[in-house]
């Protein structure tokens, strides 16, 4: 079983300056004064109401709610509905970690790949679905990473009408599948902003909300990447959730984290994946 947050929503933290696309590739329209800071320990609080990313520099700007790009072929039948409740980090005290890269697919995409082939790691990829890189998500999977959606465009959920929010979070995730060929168990809301109807939406669906434990903070450090490796180090703990992005910066320093956090003792393990809900039992009166 999963370490669980307390349900509720997930108020913004103060804007900030956000991080800019990887590539110019095509035009990008971002959430307005996106929060950038999110708990360097969401372990204590309801959730990261901080900053984990801007949408990919070959993401398709769409109007929210809008589908994404569905490749050819049908997704598999979604998975049975499993509890709401968020996975910050996982329930143990061995010197486990989990990997997760954010707002792809991109440009980068294939060069992270590369470098977590190189160190047999494995890693979860939370990607959107509007990008027109979305069919690399076969070769990610026969790679033996896992994907979960972060949403078509990487809007704010919790600004959305709710039908927009669940078009945002199904969509994706069928998208994701027919590009994939496996069902997607796991959900990232962008920001790390959410509420239980968010949760539910996801859950109805078969997805685990994945929230974090550790925040790089990646995104704002292109002129320090060394600080990327510096601010995981001081708070992994066993079990922690690590969120990274696709960026230049971090793919830099990327053969750099992975063998810090094996010399101090740590091993890289994929997501448990979400136990479906015990059916209900019809009561004979």
């Amino acid at each position: 079983m999963a370490l669980l947050a307390q349900a509720g929503a997930v108020a913004p933290a103060p804007a900030a300056a956000g991080p800019e696309p990887s590539a110019p590739e095509v035009r990008v329209v971002p959430p307005p004064s996106a929060p950038k800071d999110a708990p360097a320990d969401p372990s204590a609080a309801v959730a990261p109401g901080g900053q984990d990313g801007s949408a990919p520099a070959d993401a398709e700007a769409k109007p929210a709610g809008g589908p994404g790009e569905e490749p050819a072929g049908q997704p598999p039948a979604p998975a049975g509905p499993v509890s709401p409740d968020p996975l910050i980090r996982l329930p143990t005290e061995a010197k486990e970690v989990v990997l997760t890269i954010d707002d792809g697919p991109g440009p980068l995409t294939e060069r992270f790949l590369a470098v977590l082939e190189a160190e047999e790691v494995p890693a979860v990829f939370f990607w959107l679905s509007g990008s027109r890189s979305l069919p690399l998500a076969a070769e990610v999977v026969r790679q033996g990473h896992q994907i979960g959606t972060h949403t078509v465009s990487h809007p704010r959920l919790l600004q959305l009408q709710p039908g927009e929010a669940a078009a945002q979070i199904t969509e994706s995730q069928a998208a994701l599948e027919a590009a994939a060929g496996v069902p997607v168990r796991f959900f990232r809301p962008p920001y790390g902003e959410h509420d239980r109807q968010i949760r539910e939406i996801a859950a109805a669906r078969g997805m685990s909300t994945v929230l974090w434990t550790v925040d790089s903070r990646d995104w704002a450090l292109a002129d320090d990447p060394e600080q990327i490796v510096a601010n995981v180090l001081q708070q992994v703990k066993p079990g922690a959730l690590i969120l990274i992005h696709e960026r230049a910066q971090t793919l830099a320093v990327l053969p750099d984290l992975i063998r810090a956090l094996r010399e101090a003792g740590y091993t890289f393990i994929p997501l448990p994946e979400p136990d479906p809900l015990p059916r209900a039992v019809a009561s004979d009166g």
